[in-house]
């Protein structure tokens, strides 16, 4: 019966809620957090082909930690991993600011970032909302808006 679907999904939701605490996921933004390897991974959204394209961090007073260079690449998601946090922000956990630059034939201009964050909690959500996640830095997203899920 219908009833018995409904219920099904319920626990289909608590069960992927509970799954995602401690996890990672891929959201929209610029806060970053070093993962336990000390890394900062996410993806840049290049809406055309760009030569030049760089990702800086940022300290949160603004200062330039480091830039990578990603060189030539073409239109889509372009995944990169930094190592390069100062160990000192690792161990106080500070949050690194993330801005990706790239020439699109424009020359120079910002570009979309997504971040791996982790999840603090989750909720299975009513049948209109879904599962919903707290995302450190981010709040509460829906998980419909979660680009990646990382285990």
């Amino acid at each position: 019966s219908l009833k018995n679907v409904a219920a099904k999904l319920g626990e289909t939701r608590i069960a992927t809620a509970a799954n995602m605490l401690g996890h990672s996921v891929l959201v929209p933004g610029k806060i970053a957090r070093t993962d336990d390897d000390g890394s900062v991974n996410g993806v840049i959204d290049l809406p055309s082909a760009a030569t030049n394209v760089n990702v800086v961090f940022k300290s949160q007073s603004g200062d330039i930690i480091d830039t990578i260079n990603l060189g030539n690449q073409s239109s889509g998601l372009v995944g990169f991993a930094w190592h390069g946090a100062p160990k000192e922000m690792t161990d106080n956990d500070d949050p690194i600011f993330v801005e990706a630059y790239a020439n699109t034939g424009k020359g120079m201009e910002g570009v979309n970032s997504s971040i791996f964050a982790e999840v603090l909690s989750s909720s299975a959500g009513n049948g209109d909302s879904g599962v919903m996640l707290d995302v450190r830095d981010y709040g509460t997203i829906s998980a419909n808006e979660v680009i990646k899920f990382r285990m």
